[in-house]
């Protein structure tokens, strides 16, 4: 004691703190058990005695030669009097092991496939110690098969109740510390994982072409896979918006769900789990142009008719309803160009895609006037015979069309050239988008040779793409 203060390796112990496994405690903190560069310093009143002074208010500092766990020597210090002559007795200090205490669930689920990790924490750490500075590995556990009775060979436990017990501690040696833990078994239980028959959440498809619905099985756990665990590939079925069974092998525009069945498995490690898909069939493409017409001047319109390209299943044009056609030319209308307007119509399968034609009116036969009087003159008549024709023509009124859409060449077989305002679209017979953006120069020599639709605004091109 110096002062009435204990002192072990120079560090003095304030309130009576102890010293377990060698970290001394000053207040309760931890302080740096490095001995060297050490200063032991003595109060004055200590190193100069007062004439007389005796032995009594004196003590020797005691130091120890370790601090872990195990048996240490007490070596007492000099009495700081030069008037005695001191002998000294060495002592013996034991440190035992601090108590740690495992601390587990005693009912512990999981899932077959997920890691299958005991539950458990450590209690009863001595100052800055953790499991890292404690143990060497992970702990070794005993488990059983509840149904079985025997010893499982690791933790990939197929899906039951198991007990586990703690069977092996491994404490980095030499250790500070021992372990107690419950005697009672630890009670796992392992679920069965889902293993789902998988769909993607929206298929869609055009109608005439054929419906490709995806097909996989999801949720294998460990190194389980299809093959060594389905014994019968899933399939589906199609149901319509009210969930009634959809059988007609043309699958009709529209919206319809998909639902996976018929999936069987050879494991116990599994719940069967079947999905649904949104399943959309959209309208395919119908191309209706107006056939080109003719008539001569001062006669009845003919009548208008189409011609179609892209039915399905057989499909004719009573599966639809028909646009109508109407032209601006009318009985006294003069000759020139006019343009054949389809408009309207409808079909539950079909995108109409309307091209407009042209009717063509002709001018009629030149009228001759017969001329009896003279010999005529020379403003375009001519004498045949003794007698004076002379050739006139109606005025043919002008009726230029507009434009506004513009493909060359076509047929194509590299680069086409697309004339026009505003954005086009240009897909083939099943609908799918080739080109989308501004007319402009495109080469088309990678296409499948065929019909193309170019679209823009309200105007409709064919395009054909030969090899």
């Amino acid at each position: 004691l110096v002062n009435g203060y204990p002192l072990v390796n120079g560090y003095p112990l304030v309130n009576g703190r102890p010293l377990v496994n060698g970290y001394p405690l000053v207040n309760g903190q931890s302080e740096n058990k490095d001995s060297s560069d050490l200063v032991l310093i003595i109060d004055t009143v200590d190193l100069n005695p007062a004439p007389g002074d005796t032995l009594l208010p004196f003590e020797p500092i005691n130091l120890i030669t370790g601090l872990d766990v195990g048996t240490h020597v007490i070596v007492p210090a000099a009495y700081l009097n030069s008037n005695y002559s001191i002998s000294y007795e060495l002592g013996t200090l034991t440190i035992i092991e601090a108590e740690l205490e495992l601390d587990a669930i005693a009912q512990q689920t999981f899932t077959y496939g997920d890691s299958t990790k005991i539950q458990y924490v450590i209690k009863g750490y001595q100052y800055e110690d953790d499991s890292a500075a404690v143990f060497g590995a992970p702990f070794d556990w005993i488990i059983f098969d509840y149904a079985t009775e025997t010893e499982m060979p690791d933790f990939n436990l197929k899906a039951g109740l198991f007990d586990v017990y703690l069977d092996s501690v491994p404490f980095i040696q030499p250790t500070n510390y021992t372990l107690s833990f419950p005697a009672e078994l630890i009670e796992v239980t392992v679920n069965e994982a889902n293993l789902v028959a998988s769909l993607p959440d929206t298929v869609t498809a055009v109608y005439g072409s054929p419906l490709n619905v995806p097909l996989s099985v999801t949720g294998f756990g460990y190194a389980d896979d299809s093959a060594s665990i389905v014994t019968h590939a899933p399939q589906y079925y199609l149901v319509d918006t009210n969930y009634l069974l959809y059988t007609n092998p043309q699958i009709q525009a529209g919206m319809y769900y998909a639902i996976t069945d018929s999936m069987q498995i050879s494991s116990n490690n599994y719940n069967i789990v079947f999905d649904t898909a949104l399943v959309i069939v959209e309208k395919a493409p119908l191309l209706i142009t107006a056939n080109n017409k003719s008539r001569p001047q001062q006669t009845q319109n003919p009548t208008f008719d189409f011609s179609y390209l892209g039915f399905k299943y057989g499909d004719t044009d009573t599966s639809i309803t028909p646009p109508v056609a109407t032209t601006t030319a009318v009985f006294f209308s003069p000759a020139g160009s006019y343009p054949i307007t389809l408009s309207g119509g409808s079909a539950d399968n079909y995108d109409l895609l309307l091209v407009n034609g042209t009717l063509t009116v002709t001018s009629v036969i030149p009228q001759r006037i017969l001329t009896l009087n003279g010999d005529g003159d020379d403003n375009g008549s001519s004498q045949v015979d003794g007698v004076t024709t002379q050739n006139t023509s109606l005025n043919v009124g002008e009726n230029p069309e507009v434009v506004e859409l513009k493909v060359y060449p076509n047929p194509a077989q590299a680069i086409v050239n697309i004339v026009g305002t505003g954005n086009i679209l240009i897909y083939d017979m099943n609908g799918r988008v080739m080109y989308k953006g501004e007319a402009k120069q495109l080469d088309v020599s990678s296409w499948k040779s065929g019909t193309y639709i170019i679209k823009s605004e309200d105007k409709t091109i064919r395009l054909v793409v030969k090899p």
